[in-house]
Order: structure tokens, then sequence, then C-alpha cells
């Protein structure tokens, strides 16, 4: 089985035309990193790659771990780890021979010298003596214990159904979905190094009658499509069972005898064999049936592995299991790998489930409830989290295993986090406080603290109850993630995650050393646990908070507490500093780290401006509007800007004052300074060391300018800082009070001028969104970046420091706008879907497992469906009884509702209903009323301008309900849309900590940048090979920022006209995407590109590599699979779908198919005319497209007329002595001339002269794949706007 280190990627072929060098090192030269010292390497190590052999038992040769000897394919990747670098730990060799097929079965072995000595694996190969180029190792065999048994047993098993869809459905082991080798059906790679292969030629490129624009339907595309049917094949079955026997455990005599474990094993031939596993190996015993006889049998001999001793029992095994090898060195490991964090789609198909007593033996062996607190097994989460932090990090290497280790421990938190969540809601595990109600019970489960997201005790009660408890939970998880990335010390944080399932969140935290001994009031230190009436400020907590308070922009705020003490501290009330056992301070609880935002809270004093007033306050019931993080950088990088500028303002003018008459200068008169002159004001590194040197030793010479000059600027900073509302009095210092409009905080007499201050700055931070942010984030969504689905819009919007709480105001603004038609829907589906959420989660929190599925159904068919009254259908035991005749008259009858209370909240739901909750809640919540459509169903009245199923796949997304992959009826008015077997499962969405290897991550992309701008190409890759290999070993193969990696260095090869190193690296960035965010999210269908800051399709980008390489099949497939995406999420109606259709028809017209292709090209024109205008420059493009494929086929009339619209556009954009309008003309004339002839000989065709007597008709204008490359460069933005003439015959 594949594993991380086979994905590390620079192909070893054709290195020199990629300008990348073999012998690339790991970390880049001092020369290449600007000083960037965090990127060197450890200076004492030699860092260098060595060629190791291994020597196996039972083998004359040994094994080398070379790139050149894998048999699987020339263009396998390595950075330095198949060409092992000494930078790594000896235990990474472990994943090459797991790799091998001729060791992948084996686990239990130790890594020994020539001499047989045992080697330390956790040592770094380069601190290992008598490690060179060549150096043998010894893969010696270790005898087994039970754990190595069970170990062994679970390897083989991922070995026999690793190629398992089934797993990827479920999210099993971590595995997610892939299709990029199903689309392609072939190795792109291989066919773009032989060029001219004919598998190539042989793939069926014609476009599905779905994508076809004329086939278009306003219901969408179908969705079976999204899986392809290979997906649902079981792998190669090597056996017909493997479990566990009922003889176990060995009993005593026997355990005495090297016993550990019996296994029973049914083979592909129908034979039973009874195999023990001992010290030594596996081996058939003689036990039959219900006779127990553990002796070994003659017939077949010991063997280390159990798949060794398989092969000799079955030859159909033997058969199986080496066809599984060769499709294991076929397929890329980049599909096989587990990703760090669980990816569950939103639609699967429906799965036979099979008869597995392996399975079935884990499941009931699980641990849950009680069966967790064994002592001595359980791991010290936040001992592991801490001593991670706690780590060195001098050099390089040390800096990679903490930012690794630190990493590990979160993604091991994270899933042992959401199994203990899921066993909670499911009833497995015992609170600690079982009497108390259920919404208030407290679980330690597997050495983590759970809780609900409720006001359990009263501490959110005066900002909004449960409301702003679970608002406080996701605010304090961001908080959280900020302050680890800032990587403090003397403060701690815990290891913290949100799980949101069946309608509840829970809080998930590592324990405090000690918390569970004492009591709250005694634990905190620092903070308030009572809303303001007790303080606590520990000196230790305050000088530590002071160091990071400039960091959260927050000032120190002085508090009255209940005995009217001043008490000043350095964070919001809310947040408390603890003392944990383990003599470290703790903060938690950092909901309040952002400024409040006063556009969705009501007060009675408003200082908003009018303009503002018309649309807000918006009132969401709690205090915890908080504005994002984005907003305040960029709001704090406006005012410094604003600051220095009127610090050059103030000191010109004083300056001026200085040499006129007071009574002539106007001192607040900015306006009437037209010009500053460059240079007239000292800058701030000299005015800050001015102001500091005022001791007698300074120059006498220069004594009265210097001092006459600094009271110049320091003057002019006061001004400055007192005009852009700084809290420093004497420099730029913006903060905020963390507190402000909190209700029963009261703040000290001395603070009352600095709250005036504080209300007025928070202001200008949401005038600011409001005015300046909002208004510019719209002319960008004209034309820079085209999201796609809810989850791109929402990165969209949080990148630039809007909180999707303005999705309504940002509707209002273009809701009369055609050119920004996609993004008002995305607006009505992300509102609509997040209120039908809220409102979902509510729905089933009250409704038990029995009708859970039924439940969820029900409320589909209320939302999506196009049933008057669809009834629920409720299981036949549930349902309303019958009437005895010996009951009375007038009894009632027996209901469901009256004896099962979780049945009432959706079985009296109706369309009407919900639909009249969704718009009150849209109205309140966003402030925005959607327009209702006349329709002869409830939910058409809403969603008439948005497709139903994008809005069922946003809604899935966000809810965690799994459907079945089918196609539904969203128009029947008769049959219901969803049927209860629709429903698969409900599975945990998870908010978690992303810790980030921040030394790299923040520098690597910059300077690749800088490179590049440099026009240098070579240093540029050197440095994101260099970050690709740091990230491969903190965060393994599949990680968006390996994935932005593979991007990039993608873009740069084809970009030098390399395009097979292009695909070999856009293919790897490809499945991680599908890996890692899905195989239709957003970042698989639109990839965030850094250099031009746009948005483009992954798929798109692959094909323009692949028909660059000559393969326009493959390129086909790919436009194909990125334009159903498109459709899927989203619909026809995009700005990307004209971009994706133009590509579609010019690799169709240079397939001849020009048809098809005019059919794509003309939808392109239509949705660029749309959106961009009939006259824009776009829409000009395409109708020279559709000149230059209609001539081909002889249409020149029509040709004329699209090229006519090209003239008179260039004409008016550039002139007519551009060389654009000029090519434009003289096109359009050789296609009048065309023309003319054509209709010439068709006159004389019709007039009935000898075609003899008649010349040769005009012939198409011809084309060569070089224009058309360039035509594809130049609609997907890789090349200048220049009008391509094609070569039209003279008449």
């Amino acid at each position: 089985m594949p594993t991380a280190s086979e994905s590390n990627v620079i192909p070893n072929n054709d290195c020199e035309n990629a300008g990348i060098q073999e012998d690339t090192p790991l970390v880049a030269s001092k020369g290449t990193n600007d000083g960037n010292d965090d990127l060197e390497p450890d200076r004492n190590m030699d860092v260098r790659e060595v060629n190791l052999q291994l020597s196996l038992p039972g083998m004359p040769e040994p094994l080398k771990l070379s790139v050149s000897n894998a048999e699987h394919s020339s263009l396998r990747y390595a950075l330095c780890l198949l060409l092992v670098s000494t930078y790594e730990r000896l235990m990474e060799l472990r994943d090459y021979i797991s790799d091998r097929p001729e060791t992948c079965d084996r686990t239990c072995y130790s890594l020994q010298s020539v001499d047989g000595v045992r080697l330390d694996e956790l040592v770094l190969i380069g601190k290992l003596q008598d490690i060179d180029n060549g150096a043998i190792i010894r893969l010696v065999d270790e005898e087994y214990n039970l754990r190595d048994v069970k170990i062994h047993l679970r390897r083989l098993r991922d070995l026999l159904t690793n190629f398992s869809r089934a797993n990827a459905y479920t999210a099993h082991d971590n595995m997610s979905l892939t299709f990029l080798s199903g689309i392609t059906e072939i190795d792109i790679e291989e066919e773009a190094i032989k060029k001219g292969s004919t598998k190539e030629s042989q793939l069926d490129c014609r476009p599905p009658s779905y994508l076809i624009p004329e086939n278009s339907s306003s219901a969408g595309v179908p969705l079976g499509p999204l899986y392809l049917d290979e997906s649902y094949r079981d792998p190669l079955q090597c056996l017909k069972d493997l479990s566990t026997s009922g003889w176990n455990p060995p009993p005593p005599n026997r355990k005495l005898q090297g016993d550990l474990m019996y296994i029973n094993v049914e083979v592909l031939e129908g034979d039973i064999y009874n195999i023990t596993a001992s010290i030594n190996g596996f081996f058939v015993n003689k036990t039959k049936d219900h006779a127990f006889d553990p002796t070994p049998q003659s017939e077949f001999s010991l063997s280390h592995t159990l798949a060794g001793l398989l092969t000799k029992i079955s030859p159909a095994f033997k058969k199986n299991f080496l066809l599984l090898q060769k499709v294991s060195l076929k397929t890329n490991p980049l599909e096989l790998v587990p990703t760090p964090y669980q990816v569950f789609p939103w639609v699967v198909p429906r799965l036979d489930h099979s008869y597995d007593k392996q399975r079935a033996e884990d499941y009931s062996s699980c641990r849950v409830g009680y069966e967790e607190h064994l002592g001595g097994q359980l791991r010290d989460w936040n001992d592991d989290f801490q001593s991670a932090k706690e780590m060195p990090a001098e050099t390089v290497q040390e800096k990679i295993e903490r930012d690794r280790t630190i990493f590990r421990v979160n993604t091991d938190f994270v899933a042992v986090a959401t199994k203990g969540a899921m066993a909670i809601v499911d009833g497995n595990v015992v609170a600690m406080n079982p009497t108390e109600p259920e919404r208030l019970r407290l679980y330690i489960w597997n050495n983590i603290f759970f809780s609900f997201a409720v006001d359990c005790r009263d501490q959110y009660k005066q900002l909004g109850g449960d409301i702003a408890a679970y608002r406080a939970a996701g605010q304090d998880v961001h908080a959280i993630d900020f302050f680890q990335k800032l990587d403090a010390d003397g403060l701690y944080t815990l290891e913290t995650a949100i799980i949101d399932y069946c309608g509840r969140r829970i809080i998930a935290q590592s324990l405090i050393p000690g918390i569970l001994n004492r009591s709250q009031e005694n634990s905190v230190v620092y903070g308030s646990i009572d809303s303001g009436l007790t303080v606590a400020a520990d000196e230790a907590f305050v000088e530590q908070l002071k160091k990071y308070s400039q960091l959260f922009r927050v000032r120190p705020i002085k508090v009255v507490d209940k005995s009217d003490q001043n008490i000043e501290i350095w964070s919001s009330i809310e947040l408390k500093g603890i003392l944990g056992y383990d003599r470290r301070r703790y903060i938690v609880d950092l909901i309040k780290t952002l400024p409040v935002d006063v556009n969705f809270m009501e007060r009675d004093e408003d200082i908003r401006d009018e303009k503002t007033q018309k649309y807000f306050p918006l009132n969401h019931g709690h205090y915890l509007s908080r504005l994002r993080r984005e907003l305040i950088e960029a709001f704090l990088a406006g005012r410094y800007m604003l600051y220095w500028r009127l610090v050059a303002i103030y000191s010109y003018t004083d300056r001026e004052k200085q040499s006129q008459d007071k009574d002539e200068v106007d001192l607040h008169g900015t306006e009437a300074l037209p010009e500053i002159p460059t240079g007239s004001y000292t800058p701030a590194e000299e005015i800050n060391e001015r102001g500091k040197n005022n001791s007698a030793d300074e120059n006498v010479s220069n004594d009265d300018e210097n001092q006459n000059e600094s009271a110049v600027q320091i003057e002019a900073k006061k001004k400055a800082a007192a005009a852009v509302g700084s809290y420093s009095s004497t420099e730029l210092d913006i903060r905020f009070n963390p507190d402000l409009f909190t209700p029963n905080v009261k703040f000290s007499e001395s603070e009352r001028k600095i709250l005036e201050k504080d209300k007025v700055i928070v202001n200008d931070a949401a005038k600011f969104l409001v005015e300046s942010i909002i208004p510019r984030t719209i002319e960008e969504l004209k034309n820079l970046t085209t999201p796609i689905d809810s989850n791109s819009f929402t990165d969209v919007l949080h990148q630039r420091g809007i909180n999707i709480r303005y999705t309504g105001y940002i509707a209002s603004l273009i809701a009369d706008k055609p050119e920004l038609t996609y993004v008002y829907k995305l607006c009505l589906m992300e509102m609509i879907a997040r209120t039908a959420k809220r409102i979902f989660k509510e729905l089933i929190k009250h409704t038990g497992f029995r009708v859970l599925s039924f439940a969820i159904s029900h409320f589909l068919n209320c939302f999506l469906g196009s049933v008057s009254n669809p009834l629920p259908n409720i299981p036949n035991d549930l349902r309303q009884s019958k009437k005895k005749k010996n009951k009375k008259k007038h009894a009632k009858p027996h209901n469901v509702a009256q004896d099962k209370s979780d049945l009432t909240r959706w079985t009296s739901l109706s369309p009407e209903d919900l639909w009249e909750q969704l718009s009150s809640k849209i109205t309140s919540y966003f402030g925005y009323t959607i327009p209702r459509i006349e329709s002869d169903n409830i939910p058409g009245q809403y969603l008439a301008k948005l497709q139903r199923i994008s809005v069922l796949r946003t809604f899935c997304i966000q809810t965690g309900v799994q459907i079945v992959l089918r196609d539904y009826a969203f128009d029947s008015k008769k049959v219901l849309t969803f049927k209860d077997d629709d429903i698969v499962n409900i599975v945990p969405r998870v908010k978690h900590l992303n810790p980030k290897a921040l030394n790299y991550t923040e520098t690597a992309f910059e300077i690749a940048q800088q490179r590049l701008q440099a026009g240098q190409i070579q240093e540029a890759l050197d440095v994101l090979l260099e970050a690709l290999a740091i990230f491969q070993q903190v965060y393994g193969p599949l990680h968006p920022d390996v994935f932005a990696c593979f991007r990039s260095m993608a873009r740069i090869h084809y970009s030098c006209d390399d395009p097979i190193q292009a695909i070999c690296f856009q293919k790897k960035a490809t499945i991680v995407s599908e890996r890692l965010f899905g195989v239709d999210s957003q970042e698989t269908i639109i990839a965030y590109v850094r250099i031009i800051s746009t948005y483009r399709s992954i798929k798109v980008h692959l094909a323009l590599y692949c028909h660059a390489a000559g393969q326009k099949c493959v390129a086909l497939r790919l436009m194909y699979r990125a334009r159903y995406l498109t459709c899927l999420v989203f619909g026809e109606d995009h700005p990307d779908m004209a971009t994706i259709d133009s590509n579609i028809g010019l690799i169709l017209f240079a397939t001849e198919n020009s048809q098809n292709a005019i059919k794509f090209l003309i939808n392109a024109l239509e949705i660029q005319q749309r959106y961009y205008g009939g006259d824009s420059i776009n829409a000009a493009i395409s109708h020279h497209l559709l000149a230059i494929i209609k001539s081909t086929t002889c249409d020149f009339r029509s040709a004329m007329h699209h090229e006519k619209q090209v003239f008179n556009i260039y004409n008016v954009k550039f002139g007519e002595k551009d060389d654009r309008t000029k090519e434009s003309s003289e096109f359009l004339s050789r296609l009048t001339g065309q023309a003319v002839v054509m209709q010439k000989k068709i006159n004389e065709l019709t007039a009935g002269i000898n075609q003899n007597q008649m010349g040769d008709l005009p012939t198409g204008i011809g084309h060569d794949n070089s224009q058309i490359a360039q035509f594809i460069n130049m609609i997907n933005g890789l090349q200048n706007l220049s009008p391509v003439t094609s070569s039209v015959p003279e008449n």
C-alpha cells in the first residue's frame, strides 16, 4: 500500500527541460532566501541524499531504495525520501518498505547494520555512522507479541481492501474520493512523454448529451454522473473470509508454547483453515470443526507473514494478491494515503452491506462509555500538545519536528474528539452529572472534556443566552487558532474542537491538569466567571497579556466589581486565566478578542450616519456579533496611511507657520494644501529615535536644528494620533475595547472620556466595512473573482473581512444589477441554506433516532419538493392505533405524538409553515426579504431563480446529511421527491484548530513570487521545491499548502513551455484537491491562483496542459468534467461557464467537430453578453472565434456577421488605428471576398451553368494547432489580448 513518502513530487526525468536540477537540495541556498534564516538548514549536519540498499531475509540480492528501480513507472516522484536524505529519520524507511511489493506485508521487523547492530530508528540518517551511498541496511524479522499480530492482521486487511470505494464513501480510515484517473482512463503523464501513443486517440471525446448547451434543463444536470460507474466496483477478492477464531484466547499450556492468537481463513477454493499466530510467525494447525488440535500441520511450513502462508495454501490468493500489488503500483500514491481529517461526501451510491466478520469484531470490540476510563491506557492530550509546543526550534530540522508533532497531535485529537462527540449524542457515554437535564450534562471521554454549547451556568444570560453560547464556541476556536499562530510564550491554550452532530453543537477540549480537583471559583485567577461581579487580575497573567494585547488590538480597561474596586485588565472580562497543576498558565474563553459589530446591535445611543441607518442596525438576539480579523487589519492599514499623511501635512504646516505670520496660516485647512513636497517629513524610525535621544551627549553643532525638527515631528504625530483615534497620544496605536456595549460590565469613572473614543472607533470600523470594503468587493465580483458555490462565496467574503450576516445587505445592493446576477443567486442560496440549517437543527435535536430518517426526508420534501401537502411517513409500530370498541365514544385515540414527544415537531411540518419560517427568519437575521414569484408550489415561489439540486447540495454539506446518489424529481407534484431510504447518514461537521508551518507558509510563496517577478524562474522553482519538501514532512502529502505548491509549480512549467512537467504537477494538485476538499468542491472546480489574483478551474488548467501536450481527447474529458461540476453546484448561468465553453468549443474545433464546437461557443457568447455586455472585449473574442469556425464550414455570411461585431467593438474600444482593429478589418475583408465568391458560385448553379465551366468552390479557412493554442491561452488569461488572424486564402 503506497504511503505518504511516495507522493513527494518532482519528476526525475527530463529535469533540464523543466529547469529543475536533480540534485536540488531540500533547503534553498543562502542566496535565494533573502535573509530568511528560518529556511536555512542546520549547518552542523551534512545534508545530502544517499542511495541505500535493503537486505531482505531469503533474498540473495539487496533491494535498492532508489527512484530508478521503481518498477511501476519512470514518473514516480520524490524530493528527498526515495533518494533518502540524511535530513530524515531512519524510521521513515518503513514507509518505503511498506510500498514495495516484496515487503508490503511485513510489519514486525527491525533495521540493523551489516554487522548485526540494531539501529535506532529515531536517529537522523545523517547522524548514523558509516551511512553513505550504497550502504546496506538489513531487515531482520522479529518475534511477534499479541499487539504485533493485531497490527499485522490490520495491515493485511488494508492491503486486501484498500481499493474499496466503500471506505471513501464512509470516510473510513480517513479515505476520500478521487475520480481523475477514471475520467482520463489513461496515465496522462506517460502519454505525454510518449507523444503519439494510440491510447489517447482511442478515447471517446464526444460531449455527453446532457452537457450540450441546447439540451440543458432548468432542473440542472443529472446527479448520477457525479460518480463514475467504475467507482462502484469491488476490489479483486483474495479471500472469502478472514476472522479471529472462536478458540481464542490460547489456553495456558499453548501460550507457554508461543501461541498468541488463532485465525480462521476461508480461501477462494472453499477450504477453511485454522491458523495459529505464534511468536515466530504463522502456521496451519490441525483444528477441525469442533475438535481443537493446535499442533502444526506438516503440509505447510511456518511463514513469518500471514500473506506468505496464504500464498502457500491458496493458488487463487497468490494470483489475486499479486494482481492487487500490480494495481497498487499503477495507482497514484496520492489516491491511497489517508487524509489528515475526515472528508465526507454529501451524496453516496447505494452500496450492498457485505458480510464481514472482521469488521463485526472491530465494531463489537470498540470501547465506548465507561470502558474508555481504563487506567493507564489514556492519552494525556494536554501534555502532548503543550510538550510539542515547548520543543526546541533552533534549527530547521527542529522546527520541522516541532511543527510535525503539533500537527499530528491535533489531527489525532480531532479524530478522537469527533468519535467521542458522536458517542455522547448516541447515548453511549455516561455523564459526570447524569441527574442534570441533558443540555447541562458534562462528559469526560478518553481524557477529553465535552460539553454542549449552551448557557449552562447563566454565563451568557446577559449576552443572549443559548444563542450567544452557540456563537461563542465558534469565536473561541477562531481566537485560539489565531493565538496559536502567534507562537506565544508564557501563555497556553487548550486543544479545542467543535462538533456539530444531529442538531447539537458539542465542545471538546483537553483537560487542564488539576482542574477537576477544585472548583471553578478557586481555579480562575484572572478574569470573571460571573459576568463582572467579581474580577480577578493575577499579576503574572497581566504581565503576559500585556505583551500580546497589541497583537490582539485590545486596550487595557478598568472595570469596577461588586465591591466598587477598580481593576485593570488587559483583555475582556470573559477571558479566564487558570494556573494548572503543571504550573502552566492557561487562558480560556477567548470569545471577545475582536471588536463588536455595531451594525448588528440595537442600543439606545446610536452614532451612525443617516446612510447606514437605512439598513442597520439588525438585531441578532445576542451581543457577540464581532467584526472579522481580516477587516480589522484592512481598517488599521487604512488608518496607518491616513496617520502618516496627516503627519506629513501637520509637519509641513508647522514649518510654514514658523516662517510666516501665524494669522495667515490655516492650521486645519488640509484641503488647502494641494501638494505636499516629497520627503518633507522625517521617517517614523528617525522620529522615534530622536524622541528617545534627549540626553546631553547629542551633537552640539546640530543640537538646535535636531531639537527643532524633533519638536515639529512630535507635535505633528500627536495631532495625527488624535485625528485617527489612536489609543496612544504620541504615536499610532489603534486598539479596541473588548467589552464595549457589554451588559453588566461597569467601567471605572476614569474610563468615561476614552469610552467615547472607543465608540467612535468601532463605529468607524463598521462604517469602513459598509462603505468601503463591501462596495470594493462587489466591484471585484464583476471581473476579478467569480465564486461558484456557497463555500467559495463564503471564502471570498471572509478573505475581505465581510461576515456572512452581511449577505442580505449585499443582495439588496446588487438585486437590480444584471452583471452580478450570479452573485445575487449565491446570496439567495446562502441565506436560504443557512436559515434552513438552523430550523433543521432545532427540528432533529428533538427527534429520536428511531424516526430520524423519516423526519429528514419529510423536511426535505417540505423544503425542496413540489407536492403541496406531503404526508410524513411514520413506522407502522408508531402509527396511530385504532379505537377499540370498548372505549368510550369521546375517548382520545392513541396518538404517537402523545407517547412519542420527539415526533410532534416534524410530523406537523408543512411546506407553507416551513417557508413562512424561512422567510421570516431571513428577514429578521439578514435584513432582506426574498422576492416571491407566482408558482403552483410553495418552494417554487422562493426558489424560482435557483437550481434546486444546488440548494440541496449546499444544505447537505452544511448539515452533514448524506443522501443516495440518484436523480431527484423536484418538479413532481404527485410523487414525493425524497423517500425514507434516500437518507443514508448524518455525518459530523467539525471546526478545529489548523496548525501551520508558519516559518515557511508565510514566506515561501512570497519569495517565489519575488523570484518570478525578477525573471528568476529557476530560483522560484527551488523555493517552491524547498517549501514542498518541508510541507510534506510536516503535514504529509495531503494538505492545502502542498496543493498550492503543486499548482504553482505546474503553472510555472506551463509558462516555460514545458507541458509535460506541468501535467505532472497539475495532476497531483487535482488529486489532492479532490481528496481534501471533495470531488465537487469549489477548490476542485476553481483554484485560487496567487500570481494573477484570480479564480481558475483546476480541471481547466489540467485540460490546458494536456492540450498543450497533444492530448486533445483527455483535455476535452477534463473540460466536460469541469462543466458538469459547475452546472451541478450552481447552474449553467455563471460567468466561468463562458470560459469553459470557449475552451470546449476550441478543442472540439481542433478535433474537427465544428457542429458541437459552434453550440458551445454560442452559449459562451450569450453568457458573456449577459454579464459583460455586448460591446465587451470578452464578447468580441467569442465573436471572432465563431467567425473563424463558421468560416471553416464555408458559412461565410454568418462568419461575416460575427466579425463585423468584432470590428465594431475594437473600433470603439481602441480606435481604427489600433493593430487589433486593423487585423479584424483585414480578416473581415477576406471573409467578405470569400462570401462574394461563394454567392457567385451559388448563383451560377442556380442558373444551370455547367459545372465543368464553373471554377472551384471556395474552401473553408484553414487553422492549425498553434493558433488554437494561442486562442486558448488568451481566453484563459495566460496571454495578452491580441487577435490571431487565421490563414485565409486570397481570392
